[in-house]
């Protein structure tokens, strides 16, 4: 069989494969661009991503936020790009 064949088609018999969810943790942040800048990368990390936020108990998150990512560390100038 293919290697890249569907992880289905592998099982004798897909229907009797059980599926279990173990959900991780959940938090809610207070203080969007401090949580990333405390974040730990990896030192060789370097990118950037977007991404918006909705959150109806704390409105003051509602944004969007582009996260810069160098030499494992999100710069202090990260911002709300809303």
């Amino acid at each position: 069989m293919p290697v890249d064949a569907a992880f289905a088609t592998r099982l004798p018999d897909p229907r009797e494969a059980e599926v279990k969810v173990h959900p991780g943790y959940m938090l809610r942040l207070l203080d969007v661009v401090s949580a990333f800048q405390q974040r730990d990368f990896a030192p060789e990390a370097q990118g950037e991503f977007t991404f918006a936020l909705t959150d109806e108990m704390i409105p003051a998150n509602n944004a969007t936020f582009r996260v810069q990512v160098s030499d494992g560390t999100v710069p202090m100038n990260m911002r709300d790009w809303s």
